[in-house]
């Protein structure tokens, strides 16, 4: 006979409880995990990836969006543009929060922009008309959104600015004429109606409000009448027929959404209620697409451009212009300057090389004219634009200028003064004509992130007055809470008790140092190299004069002009030296390259960088900025006082090897100051033998290989990684570069001075491993829609890169194939013979 087995689960629905129960213990999870205070933007990054499929998720993660910094926001930048590109598509929250973003803070915008602009070259080249179409509706959206503003910065701005509207007022007339500014006398009436004036302030927000998020085409049109927009009929001109206009922001009504914490305190603290302001200001950013009517509540369509009209009449146009204008002017100028660089670019690569100078440098008075001309103002009668006079004007002109999102969003703003047009270097290649720019900047006292950005001018002494106050505050509050107790030390006990801190309080895991030790060195106690010099930086050391004299002598060879004394000079010889604080800028305008897989491989080096440093690993790395302005052009910023392997030993005077080299530079030997430098060399190149590793960077001649005037190695051009390689064969299949040459400097394979570079080879892998998902995450979110070579491969790019952490080891079997990893790459003889190879084909040394 047969026994049937009854399946009770199933029999009483026991499956679907149990699943339901499990679905909501993992969104239970879920929820404190993202209320907890290791909530981040790599976090919300990652769960936006994971759960592009629930809508759920995607909505609350992306409120939760608004409670970080733009700082951290902008490290992640690019995988929430292609979350939005190609992860989800269908996302109304996540597109609401990039928006609101960049009509935030121009400084997000602008890399958007472009990030958008590259999308759509991208489109175009596989033929995909439907994606095409989606990367030009967000690329304009994003532009309408800068121009535009957002509710959130229009009351931070109106807030921060009472008391300068007449300022707005008298330049927004110089856009339209008398007769349009003269609106009906009851228009102070309609405002009211719209937000109640509580005080002086709210009256101002009312004001503000009300004209610029009733913007219509008619704003726009009126502002194009301005001679200093001239540009505006040409990038009009520019877009794709299937885009929209710049300027416009239609908008379809949706549900009524709450707003963020932060637009509550703002409203509280300006007196008025959230219940007051109109539901067109607090709905979802649905867009409307071009041609459709919007529904009266009597259910009869009316027209947009009509709705706009009758909205209008309740603004003040001198304001709306004048705002709007602004925020217009300062984003369009600045993405027609980068434009301009890229095409200079192009130019001159057509003509012979002995008359590319001096074209550039035509072209290049051209722009600075244009700086000039922005930096006067519209108040500026005078014909000729003379850079003397304009920097007389100190923060009344300098603070019109652009700046270049080329810093972080929590660094200073830097105003662009002027492009020094003799300083400019032209490297030209057989098929190209990158430059070097050297350009004038002054660093103010508003942050990149900051939503006035655009205006600086306007409020700045206001501004700044505010900073010291509240600088001075927070002075005086850690004065009290946290003053030191300042007593003498011998440098002795310098040395025990930063020693102790180092292993001890310092120390995230004792342990795990402890059997690093033991494996490197075969005794826990040892001190290692680089704590024997712990303490000694701020000795001053005495030099013999001959040392001293080998020592700048083979520094002006090799590395010539240093930055301190070249930036000095030129800044002495600008018209802006009269404005305190002018400083230099150097970067490298490139067309024709598409620059994004090196920005993605620099902001894979910033994140091992931040783990090494919340590890307290000694690893040195140097990542810079790279700025993609399209999908085939850029800006790369120089590294300043390097110089190549090959070119050091080009330039240094009976050039023998790398090691004579460091003991001329930093004589003598047995100097402190050679073994910092022997120091810092040895922490550069255990991290970048481990980025070289892990993200399985090829290409690694001495070309490509630097060392700056302080001892330290720094790795440039990322154009093969991942698994692609240069040529049909991957000839460098050693796991880093560590050739006798490198290793002579840290004085031979036994010495103590090697064994701690295997230290921090070890102790900076296990920091990695240990944080593996901040690294592959951001290369898996990227794969999709890209065209980075490096990418091709696509999910077995990441299989690959997951299984270099070795996650499925114990520690222990973990630092032995480490160990065996460095043993491996130790005068690897294809690595030896690669560089022979380039020596023989480009006659890199």
């Amino acid at each position: 006979f047969e026994i049937e087995v009854r399946d009770l689960d199933k029999e009483y629905g026991m499956e679907e409880r149990t699943s339901s129960r499990n679905s909501s213990s993992n969104l239970g999870w879920l929820l404190r995990l993202f209320k907890s205070d290791f909530f981040d933007a790599w976090m919300a990054v990652t769960y936006l990836y994971k759960y592009r499929g629930s809508t759920g998720v995607q909505d609350y993660l992306c409120n939760e969006l608004y409670s970080l910094n733009d700082a951290d926001l902008e490290t992640y930048l690019p995988q929430l543009c292609n979350l939005l590109l190609h992860h989800a598509k269908d996302s109304v929250m996540l597109q609401k929060f990039i928006m609101d973003k960049c009509a935030e803070s121009v400084h997000l915008a602008l890399q958007v922009y472009w990030f958008m602009e590259a999308a759509v070259a991208d489109a175009r080249r596989v033929g995909n008309r439907e994606l095409v179409a989606h990367c030009q509706k967000l690329r304009n959206r994003c532009e309408t959104a800068a121009i535009n503003g957002g509710m959130r910065s229009i009351i931070v701005f109106a807030r921060r600015s009472v008391g300068i509207f007449d300022s707005f007022d008298s330049e927004a007339k110089l856009s339209i004429s008398i007769e349009e500014n003269n609106t009906d006398e009851d228009d102070d009436d309609n405002d009211t109606d719209i937000l109640p004036r509580r005080s002086p302030v709210a009256g101002e927000v009312d004001k503000v409000v009300s004209a610029l998020q009733k913007a219509s085409d008619l704003a726009i049109e009126s502002s194009r009448r301005n001679p200093g927009v001239e540009l505006f009929n040409q990038r009009e001109r520019e877009m794709d027929d299937t885009g929209s206009a710049p300027g416009v922001d239609p908008i379809d009504q949706g549900e009524r959404v709450p707003p963020s914490p932060a637009e509550e305190a703002l409203l509280e603290e300006i007196g008025i209620a959230a219940s007051e302001i109109p539901d067109i200001f607090l709905e979802a950013t649905v867009y409307q697409e071009e041609g459709e009517n919007m529904k009266n509540v009597d259910g009869k369509e009316v027209p947009l451009i009509e709705r706009e009209l009758d909205e209008l009449a309740s603004a003040d146009p001198s304001l709306l212009v004048g705002v709007r204008q602004e925020r217009f002017s300062y984003f369009d100028d600045t993405i027609m300057i980068v434009k301009q660089l890229v095409k200079f670019s192009l130019e001159i690569r057509e003509i012979p090389i002995e008359e590319r100078p001096a074209r550039l440098k035509t072209r290049l008075e051209g722009i600075n004219q244009s700086l000039l001309r922005r930096m006067a103002g519209p108040n500026y009668r005078c014909d000729e634009l003379v850079a003397d006079v304009i920097a007389a004007n100190g923060e009344f002109s300098y603070l019109r200028s652009i700046h270049l999102p080329l810093s972080r969003a929590d660094c200073h703003v830097l105003r662009v003064l002027r492009i020094n047009p003799d300083e400019t270097i032209i490297l030209n290649t057989k098929t190209k004509a990158p430059y070097m720019l050297f350009i004038e900047v002054v660093e103010t006292k508003m942050l990149n992130s900051d939503s006035g950005v655009f205006a600086e001018h306007f409020f700045a002494a206001q501004y700044i007055d505010q900073r010291k106050k509240a600088s001075v505050a927070l002075e005086n509050e850690q004065t009290l809470t946290h003053a030191p107790q300042v007593c003498p030390r011998s440098p002795g006990t310098l040395f025990l008790e930063t020693m102790h801190t180092t292993t001890q309080s310092q120390d995230p895991d004792a342990r795990t140092r402890q059997i690093v030790k033991h494996a490197v060195y075969g005794d826990t106690e040892h001190v290692s190299f680089g704590e024997r010099l712990i303490g000694f930086d701020s000795i001053l050391e005495t030099i013999d004069e001959e040392s001293e004299k080998i020592s700048r002598s083979t520094f002006a060879a090799v590395y010539g002009e240093l930055w301190k004394d070249r930036e000095e000079r030129i800044i002495k010889a600008s018209p802006f030296s009269v404005i305190p604080g002018t400083k230099l800028m150097a970067f490298i305008v490139k067309a024709g390259d598409d620059l994004r897989q090196e920005q993605l491989a620099v902001q894979l080096i910033a994140q091992f960088k931040r783990i090494f440093e919340d590890e307290k690993v000694d690893c040195f790395l140097r990542p810079f900025t790279i700025m993609c302005s399209n999908a085939e052009s850029g800006l790369i910023e120089c590294l300043t006082d390097a110089v190549s392997l090959h070119g050091l030993k080009k330039k240094t005077p009976k050039f023998t090897s790398v090691r004579n080299y460091f003991e001329r530079a930093f004589a003598p030997v047995n100097s402190i100051r050679f073994q910092q430098a022997q120091k810092r060399f040895i922490q550069s190149m255990a991290g970048y033998s481990l980025i070289s590793y892990f993200l399985q960077i090829l290409d690694r001649h001495n070309g490509n290989i630097m060392l700056d005037v302080t001892g330290r190695i720094i790795h440039i051009d990322f154009g093969f990684m991942l698994g692609n390689s240069p040529g049909a064969i991957r000839f460098e299949n050693s796991p880093f570069k560590l050739t006798d040459e490198l290793l002579e400097v840290m004085a031979s394979r036994n010495d103590q001075a090697f064994n701690y570079f295997k230290e921090l080879f070890i102790l900076g892998f296990l920091a990695a491993r240990k944080h593996h998902e901040k690294i592959t995450t951001l290369v898996e979110v990227m794969i999709e829609g890209t065209s980075m070579p490096c990418m091709l491969a696509g999910q077995q790019v990441v299989d690959e890169l997951r299984s270099r952490f070795f996650l499925g080891l114990l520690e222990r079997d973990c630092i032995a194939k480490i160990l065996a990893l460095i043993d491996e790459s130790y005068n690897n003889w294809r690595s030896k013979q690669y560089d022979r190879f380039q020596y023989m084909t480009n006659g890199i040394l």
